[in-house]
């Protein structure tokens, strides 16, 4: 993906772990993390050098991306009785699914054999090509509504980024940025038809955390106090976005948004610099990752109104033990990754209530 923002890229490299990646950051786990961490579970994966869980639904089912023993990236989708199986691609070679819906519902990308599609997939059945809009040559699906309203990226032959959405009824179309048309995205949906994401303002190019009404109006959710530019990961069914934003001092830090309150700094974990918000819970536990300036990798947290911010321990007690939090449920069951002392993993961290 191209943007115009060099921290929206920082952002994005934070969250996404890419092959062969061996960044790690030094990090003391304290003690509560290591009580915890003999609950943490471990997926496995396919094989390969890395692996992420990027989504789970209500009824514990995960998704995510994996490496396989070529190095390539696979979507996975995993469940209790079934276990972890690879989704296959459309045409290529490679794919990761980021996202699952109440009714078990997939999205994400994969590869044809011309390009990279969002896909949509559903039990007992292949693949689903999304495609593009018209006049696009690439597209990429982050989340898909209860109703299955299904939203994303696409990029257009000139190179620049522009969000989607999309239904079964209409198909893909582009979700219009108002003046952030820079480059945009969109990353969340909830089940009213909000849609959340971020787009770089066309003069500046500066990134700005945006939320879209059901009738395609869109708002600018603005910035921490001081701070310049924002981007929204996720938002509840009850209208509660996260994301992160740049501050008076120039680093990143998660951020809550509601329309009573606006937008409230989450703060870092202890020693850390920087945090970003991936997903919240329609109970409001937010969850993402912190770390130190110089690596895009951290610690991953879960956040409460009543604890604040917890770290959720690793699968080893390492100092350089790197995780991250993407996706929360209802019961909260938090998935991500971590650092097992040899490669990355797939994870399912305990609910902390």
């Amino acid at each position: 993906m191209r943007f115009t923002s060099d921290w929206v890229l920082t952002l994005l490299i934070g969250t996404t772990l890419a092959a062969g990646c061996g960044d790690r950051i030094t990090t003391p786990i304290g003690a509560d993390s290591l009580q915890r961490q003999a609950t943490i579970r471990d997926l496995v994966g396919l094989g390969g050098y890395w692996a992420m869980a990027e989504g789970v639904n209500d009824f514990g089912r995960v998704v995510g991306a994996a490496s396989d023993n070529r190095g390539r990236s696979r979507a996975f989708s995993w469940s209790e009785l079934g276990g972890i199986r690879d989704l296959g691609t459309l045409g290529g070679e490679f794919a990761a699914a980021t996202a699952i819906n109440s009714t078990s519902q997939i999205v994400g990308w994969a590869t044809t054999t011309d390009g990279s599609h969002a896909f949509l997939a559903t039990a007992g059945q292949s693949m689903q090509d999304l495609g593009t809009p018209s006049g696009g040559i690439a597209s990429w699906a982050n989340a898909i509504g209860d109703d299955g309203t299904i939203v994303g990226g696409w990029r257009r032959a000139d190179g620049a980024s522009r969000a989607f959405i999309w239904t079964a009824s209409k198909g893909m179309r582009d979700l219009v940025a108002g003046p952030f048309a820079g480059d945009a995205e969109a990353t969340g949906v909830n089940s009213v038809g909000q849609v959340v994401g971020f787009g770089a303002d066309a003069e500046t190019g500066e990134a700005h955390a945006l939320l879209w009404t059901p009738n395609g109006d869109v708002q600018d959710l603005g910035a921490l106090p001081g701070g310049a530019e924002g981007v929204a990961w996720s938002i509840s069914n009850n209208g509660i976005v996260v994301g992160a934003s740049t501050t008076r001092g120039g680093t990143q830090h998660a951020f809550r948004w509601t329309p009573e309150a606006g937008m409230t700094d989450l703060g870092v974990l202890p020693g850390m610099d920087w945090s970003v918000a991936n997903d919240v819970s329609d109970k409001g536990e937010i969850v993402g990752s912190s770390g130190r300036n110089g690596s895009p990798l951290g610690r991953a947290f879960i956040w409460s109104g009543r604890d604040g911010m917890r770290d959720l321990g690793a699968l080893i007690a390492s100092e350089s033990a790197a995780t991250g939090a993407l996706s929360v449920n209802w019961s909260g069951n938090v998935v991500g990754f971590s650092w097992n002392g040899s490669s990355y993993r797939p994870v399912i961290f305990p609910a902390v209530r």
